[in-house]
């Protein structure tokens, strides 16, 4: 049987991973005053952050619509048998939805849309795990079961940790989702976040006294988690402008961890538009095996 894997631009995969793995990307929308953008098509993420500082207002994420799903599904199911889509988490956009409809629309029973329940390079790396999965069953001539290969993902699913230290509340000021005077005290009082995902949906894990005490934080709690699994894998995403902070912090956890695979890249302009800039965070998970 051959698999057609698809995601959407939060994954925060490479056009290079992309192209090796054969997975096909449905972009967001970023809105940025009266123009919208395809996240990562038409705005690369070092564009978006430009313009983001540039901007008066700050810039809005829309998800894609059914008939970009429709278009995406009805190309590859001419030349595969069954498509599976893994989409960011059902409880932070309606994504998942959208293909969901796009599903009703076609060959239902050749298209899985799956609710990741994760965001970010969390959900790139189970997609490249999937298209690795699926690349190695041809090569060897086996047939790859999706429902083995959707039980695979939420295995690798349930064993990962994403944490992010934000710098500035502004916008989250900005976006609504907290008061003005919230904003201002926690400013006043330098309040750094550090938010987490857990079971779909962000919320605060932590708030402490000054950003590198937060950056600290999520240090510890990677440290701790990953010291005793043996290889791992450790992604750092990041919004923030002098890379050898994030090289600095990359040598820190290589190392504590000398088994794990680290390695970073900016956050996606999606999720980047909340956190802000100056933002740095780690996604990370054990390595099982087949990886």
């Amino acid at each position: 049987m051959k698999i057609a894997i698809v995601t959407d631009s939060t994954a925060n995969l490479t056009e290079d991973e992309c192209k090796a793995w054969g997975i096909s990307v449905v972009p967001l929308y970023l809105n940025m005053g009266s123009a919208s953008y395809l996240d990562g098509v038409e705005m690369s993420a070092a564009a978006f952050y430009q313009r983001m500082k540039d901007e008066e207002t700050l810039p809005t994420t829309s998800q894609p619509s059914p008939g970009q799903f429709v278009e995406t599904f009805e190309r590859l199911l001419t030349t595969h048998d069954c498509v599976v889509a893994v989409l960011l988490s059902g409880k932070l956009s309606g994504t998942v939805h959208s293909a969901e409809t796009a599903r009703g629309l076609l060959c239902a029973s050749r298209i899985h849309v799956i609710d990741s329940q994760v965001v970010e390079y969390a959900l790139g790396a189970l997609v490249l795990e999937m298209a690795k999965a699926v690349r190695r069953a041809e090569e060897q001539g086996d047939v790859c079961d999706v429902q083995a290969l959707i039980g695979r993902m939420e295995r690798q699913r349930a064993s990962m940790h994403m944490y992010i230290a934000m710098n500035s509340l502004e916008n989250l000021r900005l976006g609504g989702r907290i008061g003005a005077a919230a904003a201002l005290l926690g400013s006043m009082m330098q309040i750094k976040p550090v938010i987490w995902l857990r079971d779909g949906q962000v919320g605060v894990f932590e708030k402490v006294r000054t950003y590198r005490r937060a950056v600290d934080s999520i240090m510890d709690r990677l440290v701790e988690q990953m010291r005793d699994v043996g290889p791992c894998e450790v992604m750092l995403i990041h919004s923030v402008t002098d890379l050898d902070v994030v090289r600095g912090f990359v040598d820190k956890v290589q190392a504590a961890l000398p088994e794990a695979s680290v390695s970073y890249r900016m956050l996606a302009p999606i999720v980047g538009v909340h956190v802000g800039f100056e933002s740095l965070g780690a996604i990370y998970y054990a390595r099982t095996a087949a990886q």
